[in-house]
């Protein structure tokens, strides 16, 4: 990754992997890592994954990303992110994240699909 241009870091929160990239504004990768980052399951049909193993995978990933040159974390110019749900997922300033007891489950996301079917039925009567 040497060199001296502007990068983007683009972050995939994935259901088993976080995959980190960096490319320039021009598209061309100059380098990607990824780190494990495996659900639990501690009730049948459930997905869990608590928010702090995202991001300690994350940081992981961006360490390994950078371990050869650490120079290039400081041209990053923007953070792309993409995830697997449509939760958010905030942070302090100090880098830590900020939990709460609530995790990303599949039995949530079942309930709401089933939600959102029996409110729609209910309105083509």
């Amino acid at each position: 990754m040497a060199g001296d241009k502007p990068l983007l870091l683009g972050i995939d929160v994935g259901t088993s992997a976080v995959k980190v990239l960096a490319l320039s504004p021009s598209g061309e990768i100059h380098g990607w890592a990824q780190e494990p980052c495996p659900p639990e399951s501690p009730r049948r049909g459930w997905l869990e994954i608590p928010p702090e193993r995202w991001w300690e995978a994350t940081e992981r990933a961006v360490a390994r990303l950078f371990a050869s040159e650490a120079e290039s974390r400081a041209r990053v110019q923007g953070v792309g992110l993409s995830g697997t749900c449509a939760r958010p997922l905030l942070s302090r300033r100090s880098t830590s994240p900020h939990t709460t007891p609530e995790r990303i489950a599949s039995h949530d996301v079942a309930r709401e699909v089933q939600r959102s079917r029996t409110a729609g039925q209910r309105g083509r009567s």
